[in-house]
């Protein structure tokens, strides 16, 4: 892969950010047109208007194809309010075939895609969880999650001792995200951190171990992190340990 084709894909993944910024601007300003108290809540990384408006006229092919991506990514990763229902992944996976038909994508696009695919999976929880799991359907609240599970580890990064607690009913995803999918991207960023689960029964929290083991062992996984791995004589569920 050219170092071109890196860039490309970088400034893509920075154009569907900035693209959900000015949606989520929109959505604030039809809000308070109605009368409507809502909160201001704009994404942590910010993208100027003007840059975007520029890459729209210089790389439309570009703009169009990270205007689908954020479109896409709003519909049915992230509702905008809790009564909003996520739409299904048939649908959304169909309008994107559709706009790739339209613009006789090649390899070289679809590499491109992959490597901005990538690189949001890094960046963001949520992202990395639905690329692992094509079927699941997140709301505001699984958002909500994430960004404080982010927001969490870069306050450990920068020597905080933060605490952070879910409380919410049963079968609302907690789990899901806070003990199997939020470790296993945590270790992809600091292989070196050590992680204790704990649970009300010793068959869950073994459950959990394996969920997230099973995960680092994806070859996936380690193309999104490919300095994570397994040390091959540690790897029972109880206490297996990385590489690193």
């Amino acid at each position: 892969m050219k170092r071109s084709d890196d860039k490309r894909a970088l400034v893509f993944a920075r154009l569907v950010t900035g693209i959900k910024e000015v949606m989520e601007k929109e959505r604030i300003k039809r809000r308070r047109a109605r009368g409507s108290k809502g909160r201001k809540v704009f994404p942590k990384r910010t993208v100027r208007d003007g840059w975007i408006k520029r890459m729209r006229k210089e790389q439309p092919e570009l703009y169009e194809e990270a205007r689908l991506k954020a479109k896409a990514d709003r519909a049915h990763l992230v509702g905008s309010k809790p009564n909003d229902k996520p739409r299904k992944q048939e649908v959304v996976k169909a309008e994107l075939e559709a706009a790739a038909a339209r613009a006789d994508v090649d390899d070289k696009d679809t590499a491109r895609r992959e490597l901005a695919q990538r690189e949001l999976s890094r960046r963001f929880l949520i992202a990395s969880i639905v690329r692992f799991n094509p079927e699941y359907l997140a709301g505001w609240v699984h958002k909500d999650i994430c960004t404080r599970l982010e927001k969490f580890m870069v306050a450990v990064e920068r020597g905080e001792n933060p605490r952070l607690m879910f409380q919410m009913p049963p079968r609302h995803g907690k789990s899901t995200i806070a003990s199997q999918e939020f470790p296993a991207w945590l270790l992809g960023h600091h292989p070196d951190w050590e992680l204790i689960v704990c649970s009300y029964a010793e068959s869950l929290a073994l459950d959990f171990s394996r969920a997230v083991r099973a995960r680092i062992r994806d070859k996936e996984y380690h193309a999104l992190f490919p300095d994570t791995r397994l040390d091959a004589d540690n790897q029972n569920a109880q206490g297996w340990k990385l590489t690193k």
